[in-house]
């Protein structure tokens, strides 16, 4: 029995079509059964500055006008998403929150009571990616003056600031890193002053907290203005770059081989 061309033809382009349909599901079973990489990497962070104090050996503290607040955070990962927020307010409450995946902070500033507080955490837990957060607090007073004398006076400034700092990755996770910042400033001269620095690589981990009354005393003249500037920061951030796992590798091959098979039947 002879068959024709046509039949022949046809017999031949539904073994084609069922082999290219079997290549695409095994092309595509990785993808089905394959779970998502994993990578760590954790980093938070905060500050919070109280009880400022300014503490003259006579006279007494005066302030021509309110304080100032302002508040900025900002949230950025490597998938281009940014988000940032600034707020000002003279003599009350600035606050600023930002936020994207992977990434968020918070930047408070009191003028009222003199508090700064910035609180921010950035926390990957999958694929490719890196992230960065910033919480910045800052009160100044362009004002200040000590009165009820002649000549010059001690005055001792003071302020209990408090951080905390956690640091978290695994194998996967490049790196974690924190960084936490005070300083207090009178017409740009340094008189109180904090950094505290936190960096770890791989499968490590970091716990660090910080408590203490800062304060330093410095010769001022009565009845002459100066600029005060209080300034605040938290700025962690971390990255992280996953691995296939074996068994991925190895379900990878099967896949590739089985596909090369198929390619040799059919174009045999």
């Amino acid at each position: 029995m002879i068959r024709s061309a046509h039949s022949v033809f046809q017999s031949y382009a539904a073994v084609a079509s069922v082999q290219v349909v079997l290549l695409c599901l095994l092309l595509a079973l990785p993808a089905l059964l394959v779970p998502p990489l994993h990578a760590t990497a954790i980093a938070t962070g905060s500050i919070q500055v109280t009880k400022f104090a300014i503490t003259p050996a006579s006279g007494t503290v005066a302030f021509g006008t309110l304080w100032t607040a302002q508040s900025f955070a900002q949230a950025q990962n490597s998938l281009c998403a940014c988000d940032s927020q600034f707020n000002s307010s003279l003599g009350g409450t600035a606050q600023a929150d930002a936020m994207v995946m992977f990434a968020q902070a918070q930047a408070l500033t009191d003028a009222s009571t003199l508090t700064l507080t910035a609180s921010d955490a950035v926390n990957i837990t999958r694929g490719v990616m890196a992230a960065n957060t910033v919480g910045q607090n800052n009160l100044f007073n362009t004002t200040f003056s000590i009165t009820g004398g002649t000549g010059p006076v001690d005055v001792t400034f003071s302020a209990l600031v408090k951080t905390a700092q956690s640091l978290f990755t695994d194998a996967s996770g490049v790196f974690a890193m924190d960084d936490t910042s005070f300083q207090l400033t009178i017409d740009g001269q340094t008189l109180l002053f904090m950094d505290t620095s936190n960096q770890i690589g791989p499968s490590s981990s970091v716990s660090a907290s910080f408590s203490d009354t800062l304060s330093d005393t410095i010769t001022l003249d009565f009845d002459q203005t100066y600029s005060l500037d209080a300034y605040a920061q938290d700025d962690p951030s971390g990255y992280t770059l996953p691995e296939p796992a074996s068994g991925s590798l190895f379900l990878m091959g099967g896949v590739l081989l089985g596909a090369r098979r198929i390619f040799m039947t059919f174009r045999a």
